[in-house]
């Protein structure tokens, strides 16, 4: 069934536990009087996010930067090997991985006590190379288009190469990312 016999075993599994849900699970409408403070709660959010805007722009950020996560998870494959090369994919999984690690790792070092880098100042770095690393694929891309040629369809070319340490270099901003974001949320948005 070739590569994508990991999915089509994940879907067939997910419809096994629909069927199993639908027919096992009964609904729980919960307490109709709890209503009315679910909607108060959401007023009450949407208010403090108008008088702050600092949370509406955190929520921004981290919409925009996941959705540039999410287009590289769906993208990459198709950058690194333009010609249908044959990539390995497992190999390269495990370097985006690694890559993430090593951002995490970073990210407990500047957020560490002994930092004096405010998570806002760093982030904005974070962001503008993230940007950088995505125009890579991009700029390799057109330019694969018209004059590159791939002298070898079983691995990796140099420009596909070249993209993944840029591909790489972004996951090292997603590992970054995340617990740097977690704690500006933690920092500006209310626990209530």
């Amino acid at each position: 069934m070739g590569p994508v016999a990991p999915f089509d075993a994940a879907a067939t599994v997910l419809l096994i536990g629909g069927a199993i849900i639908v027919s096992k699970w009964t609904e729980n409408y919960g307490d109709a009087s709890n209503q009315t403070q679910v909607f108060q709660g959401f007023q009450k959010a949407a208010s403090l996010i108008v008088r702050q805007p600092k949370i509406a722009l955190l929520g921004a950020i981290q919409a925009l930067f996941e959705a540039a996560m999410y287009t590289f998870v769906f993208l990459w494959t198709p950058a690194l090997s333009p010609k249908n090369e044959r990539i390995p994919h497992g190999m390269i999984f495990a370097c985006f991985m690694v890559s993430s690690m090593v951002g995490s790792a970073m990210a407990g070092r500047l957020l560490s006590g002994n930092s004096k880098v405010k998570v806002e100042r760093y982030m904005q770095a974070v962001f503008a190379i993230g940007a950088v690393c995505l125009s890579f694929p991009v700029l390799f891309h057109s330019r694969l288009k018209s004059d590159v040629s791939v002298a070898d369809e079983t691995s990796i070319s140099l420009e596909g190469k070249l993209q993944l340490v840029s591909l790489c270099a972004f996951e090292v901003v997603v590992g970054i990312f995340w617990p740097s974001m977690m704690t500006l949320r933690s920092e500006y948005v209310p626990e209530k």
